[in-house]
């Protein structure tokens, strides 16, 4: 019989599934390990996971981890680490930058993303009629991820009712005021299985915290379509329930049998009474503890004395002192450009990280200050070499600063 599950691998080969489990839990990012045998996958490539029945998506993401495994002399297969497409948004650790006056939420989300984290698209499901016209914000320097919770909370400006947001598996983002999302179909006791489906009443629980009034449960179901952060409505006879909402905290998708026309996918729901801003708000205070614990953001710092001029290798080549995932750079100059640009670019072993050439460093004319986007090349070893070359200058530009700014890769 074959297989139900069809697994998209860019760079080829044959998905071993059995086994595979998901998690998706406000705040978090989903990730997975899966097997592949006769392919030749590298960090990157992207990975779509999906239900034949369907034609549905049950992941997708890309792949930031390949371990050759053998099992023969001569025979290997390969190990990945998959993640989903909110990993793009937690990699951009540093840069994001911008004051922005009374607009619309989705036009301040269009703009930092397509000029910091353009791998998610601000699309469809970011509605801008269901938004605040006269959001503001003030980005100084931050996470991307720091950003977006910022706007969704007002903590960077205002915006009136609190936000929720997550990436869906077509790396599209989700933006909407907290348990305004409903679920694309509801689980009953007795389904009509067009807009109501089954779930498994022998797994169902659910508890009632008498301290704090806190409500919370799991259901198993087999339907896929469900995400953290919707409002999921359940109808359960016994509990007197009927289309009763509840928030979704997390989402467990586990293939049971990859070759089987029985129920293969199952979906364990952790639901409850609390909403997605009060969750994501706890989620982010626990985040910061960690962060004053263990701050392990670097910055590799070149410096240029004197009037810039144009030159590879033009300050001290750096080894990397530890594997290093690179955010962005940035530069600042003592005088500024009068009638053109500095354009800067780094190198890494001499090539460069820019291969998209308009994503490097460039200080405009009357500024001080630049930043690059994303750079093409990411990841650094230890020990790698860092070098600045200055690609465009224009003669009046003095005394330069360039930060490589970094995270700390572990594991």
């Amino acid at each position: 019989m074959a297989s139900v599950i069809a697994a998209t691998l860019a760079g080829g080969g044959v998905c071993m599934i059995d086994g595979l489990s998901i998690i998706d839990s406000l705040g978090n990012i989903k990730g997975l390990s899966v097997k592949v045998r006769d392919g030749t996958a590298s960090t990157g490539d992207s990975v779509v996971l999906t239900d034949n029945r369907t034609g549905n998506r049950i992941f997708a993401g890309y792949v930031k981890e390949v371990t050759k495994v053998f099992i023969k002399p001569t025979t290997a297969i390969e190990e990945l680490l998959v993640q989903d497409f909110t990993r793009r948004i937690d990699d951009v650790e540093y840069g994001v930058t911008g004051i922005y006056t009374p607009q619309n939420e989705k036009t301040i989300l269009t703009d930092i993303f397509t000029k910091f984290c353009n791998y998610i698209n601000v699309g469809t499901y970011v509605v801008s009629s269901q938004l605040s016209a006269t959001a503001t914000a003030n980005f100084q320097d931050l996470g991307m991820r720091q950003a977006v919770d910022d706007l969704a909370s007002g903590t960077s400006g205002t915006v009136g009712t609190p936000r929720t947001w997550y990436v869906d598996y077509a790396a599209e983002l989700h933006y909407f005021t907290a348990g305004g999302e409903a679920a694309p179909f509801e689980l009953s006791d007795t389904p009509n299985n067009t807009t109501t489906f089954p779930y498994d009443y022998k797994r169902f629980r659910y508890t009632l915290d008498a301290v704090d009034s806190k409500k919370r449960g799991t259901v198993v179901c087999w339907k896929e379509g469900l995400y953290a952060g919707m409002t999921l409505k359940l109808t359960n006879s016994v509990m007197g329930w009927n289309s009763q909402p509840f928030t979704i905290y997390e989402v467990k998708t586990k293939v049971l049998n990859v070759d089987s026309s029985n129920p293969l996918l199952e979906y364990t729901v952790s639901f409850g009474s609390e909403t997605p801003a009060r969750i994501t708000k706890r989620i982010k205070e626990i985040e910061q503890s960690v962060e004053k614990i263990a701050n392990i953001n670097k910055t590799i710092v070149f410096a240029v004395a004197g009037t810039l001029a144009t030159g590879a290798n033009v300050s001290f080549e750096i080894p990397a002192p530890m594997a290093l995932r690179i955010a962005n750079v940035y530069a600042n100059v003592r005088t500024a450009p009068g009638n053109a640009s500095v354009i800067l670019d780094v190198n890494k072993n001499g090539v460069t990280i820019f291969s998209t050439q308009s994503l490097r460093p460039m200080i405009a004319p009357g500024s001080t200050t630049g930043i690059s986007g994303i750079p093409n090349i990411t990841t650094v070893a230890i020990n790698d070499i860092l070098s600045l070359d200055n690609d465009q200058v224009d003669g009046t530009a003095a005394d330069l600063v360039a930060q490589i700014r970094c995270s700390v890769e572990i594991g």
